[in-house]
């Protein structure tokens, strides 16, 4: 990865172009992302009895799914880098950098959405988000250096 992939910025139609790589890579990355939670209770929990019964081995078991979950989601991230937008929420919510009247703005995108069809401002959260209008997917990525 370069740093120009770091810096990319979106239209609406091109990060709506994106999605089906994305959609892909936001739904491993939600399904992992529900296998870590579930594991992360289970490693506490056995932490708790490694100490009291003194036997490691379910912990040194547990902890390496931890571990192997972590990479997987790492390896996702990475792929989302590569395409040149980012996680926002491990539930599927994805940005991708843009510009609207000449302010960086994020285009949002949640897993289930069939386009991109909104924005918030940058380092905003996913709740301020609005539709993309006619207007504003016009203004967005104007500005790009696509």
């Amino acid at each position: 990865m370069t740093g120009a992939d770091e810096l990319r910025l979106f239209t609406a139609e091109e990060a709506t172009r994106a999605l089906p790589l994305v959609r892909r890579i936001a739904s491993d990355i939600a399904h992992e992302n529900g296998q870590l939670q579930e594991l992360l209770p289970e490693l506490r929990q056995a932490r708790v009895r490694a100490r009291t019964t003194g036997t490691p081995g379910e912990l040194e078991q547990i902890r390496e799914l931890v571990a192997r979950s972590s990479a997987r989601l790492e390896a996702y991230l990475d792929e989302l880098r590569q395409v040149g937008c980012f996680l926002h929420e491990p539930t599927g919510v994805i940005d991708f950098r843009s510009m609207l009247d000449g302010r960086p703005v994020a285009l949002c995108w949640s897993l289930g959405e069939q386009q991109v069809g909104h924005w918030h401002e940058a380092g905003h959260s996913h709740a301020d988000r609005r539709p993309l209008s006619l207007t504003t997917a016009a203004g967005a990525g104007c500005d790009t250096g696509g």
